[in-house]
């Protein structure tokens, strides 16, 4: 009788992991869905890179690293974001997989202004090494085509793998669970409609028609408020939020909660009437996928990643029109029976998205490459 073999895979990180966020909770998500699922047959570590000498002082060295730390014989490498992949280009690292969460300025020209030639140079380095990788996990389809369009890369390389949501956000919550709101903003005055927006503050966010939707509401005599939760992404970024805020004398209107802890999110979202969000670029949306796990009613834009996370479980409106956002928030506001149909169609599509499916196909993905026998030296 055989044994089946175990698959070592290795999950690349590029920097210091948080666990509670962004890509480190990516790659502990993913490493504890494989290891309760799929233990008899993938074995996955967390991973660093070696870097030379210096790497701390120097940029380029950073992100140009030399090879992977305690990498075990015949193990699959897994980078779990883009940063680290120029390395593929003069190392040679077979098997290896990287997974795209969103293709930045390869897409987006709003990503530009966040770059100096230097980091401008290293990032396309790293949009490259994705060409010498044997497979890439794309967060979306839109990723995928994304990928396949401006680098080239043959889609029978490419496979979608969703991102998940967390347990948490699909549980009841108890009435003293709310209590920590209190930490994060003022109580809400009755009447008053509480908009959560969850992300940073960076230019492809497209805050500008969020704030301009806030406005268009309180000219529109309904009380009003943006819930703007999480860090901005750089000081620059916030200052030019507060100017845009007090342009538009919206001084009172938008509620910052700073950084908030996973623990608490949760509650952020259940306690909001709607969440909102008009960004130009998403590779997948996590905080839409959140918000209707949650249970709350979502405007989103109608583009990039939205309409295929979304499907029909929200309303989706230009990034670019701020009037069709404002009506779009009057709608829920306005019509129960709409505002509950949203919900509960939310509810079911979230469901489909969990890290366990994630770990499911991926450990199909191991499997296959595994198969493959593909013993393409390794140095």
């Amino acid at each position: 009788m055989s044994v089946q073999r175990v698959i070592p895979v290795e999950l690349v990180e590029f920097g210091a992991s948080d666990v509670a966020t962004g890509i480190g909770h990516y790659a502990h998500a993913i490493q504890g869905a494989l290891m309760r699922q799929h233990a008899e047959m993938v074995d996955p570590c967390l991973r660093r890179f070696h870097s030379l000498p210096g790497a701390n002082r120097f940029q380029i060295l950073r992100h140009l690293p030399i090879g992977i730390a305690n990498r075990r014989p015949g193990s699959i490498v897994h980078f779990v974001q883009i940063m680290g992949s120029a390395m593929l280009r003069y190392r040679t690292i077979h098997p290896s997989v990287i997974a795209v969460h969103d293709l930045g300025m390869l897409v987006s020209k709003e990503d530009d202004t966040l770059f100096t030639p230097l980091d401008r140079m290293l990032m396309y380095q790293q949009f490259l090494g994705l060409r010498c990788a044997d497979r890439l996990s794309a967060a979306s389809a839109f990723n995928a085509r994304g990928l396949q369009e401006t680098l080239g890369i043959p889609p029978d390389r490419i496979r979608v793998i969703h991102h998940g949501v967390d347990a948490a956000y699909r549980e009841r919550p108890r009435a003293e669970d709310y209590t920590v709101l209190d930490r994060y903003r003022p109580p809400r005055p009755p009447g008053m409609l509480d908009l959560l927006y969850v992300g940073s503050e960076l230019p492809r966010k497209n805050l500008a028609t969020l704030l301009k939707m806030v406005a268009i509401l309180k000219a529109r005599g309904q009380s009003v408020r943006l819930i703007k939760a999480g860090g901005a992404g750089g000081e620059r970024w916030r200052q030019a939020t507060i100017q845009q805020i007090s342009a538009l004398g919206l001084e009172a209107d938008v509620v910052f909660t700073g950084r908030v802890d996973e623990a608490h999110l949760p509650m952020l979202y259940r306690a909001a009437d709607v969440f909102v969000t008009t960004s130009r670029l998403e590779g997948f949306g996590l905080p839409t996928a959140e918000a209707m796990a949650s249970g709350i009613p979502i405007v989103c834009s109608d583009t990039t990643a939205f309409p295929e996370v979304v499907g029909d479980a929200g309303l989706l409106v230009s990034p670019d029109d701020p009037e069709a956002a404002a009506a779009a928030v009057l709608r829920m506001r306005d019509d129960p029976a709409l505002r509950e149909s949203f919900i509960e169609k939310g509810v079911q599509r979230a469901a489909l998205y969990t890290w366990e499916n994630a770990a499911a196909k991926l450990a199909d993905l191991y499997a296959e490459i595994a198969s493959t026998g593909d013993t393409r030296s390794s140095r």
